[in-house]
């Protein structure tokens, strides 16, 4: 591929501009002194939202494979933000709950992450920025229609 055609790839400009972002907010966590990747606090974010979950609605919500989930409810359950507690009514589920400390951690690392996300959009008018995600809902639904 001609770089030309590279640099005009929807899916390498939108790629680059997640790595970027990726990669910053990754950066201010570690200087607020959390080693927390940007998986691990989406799912306490989505804990502290929904209750406690299983390890199945967990993998639904943040849209990733069975084994990447795991691992990410291992790390957090190591760093003592999560606890597992086995499904009553499956044995073979897990119910997993955020620990005090991980809302902790999530009180203070979202608001780094709005920050990022307000810095991000600088410079664009509402408008603009409702096109934007309407425009990429659409392709999101363009490609998903081809499944």
């Amino acid at each position: 591929m001609k770089k030309v055609e590279r640099e005009s790839s929807i899916g390498t400009k939108i790629g680059w501009a997640f790595r970027v972002l990726r990669h910053t907010l990754q950066r201010q966590f570690e200087a607020c002194g959390y080693n927390i990747t940007l998986e691990q606090w989406l799912i306490l974010m989505i804990l502290k939202n929904k209750g406690a979950c299983s390890q199945y609605e967990l993998t639904e919500a943040c849209d990733k494979e069975k084994t990447t989930v795991t691992r990410l409810i291992d790390n957090l359950h190591k760093n003592g933000l999560v606890r597992r507690v086995q499904d009553r009514n499956d044995r073979r589920s897990n119910i997993i709950y955020v620990t005090q400390k991980g809302l902790e951690v999530e009180r203070v690392l979202t608001p780094i992450a709005i920050e990022l996300n307000r810095k991000a959009l600088r410079g664009f008018s509402e408008e603009e920025i409702q096109l934007f995600f309407e425009m990429l809902d659409r392709m999101v639904k363009n490609v998903s229609e081809d499944k």
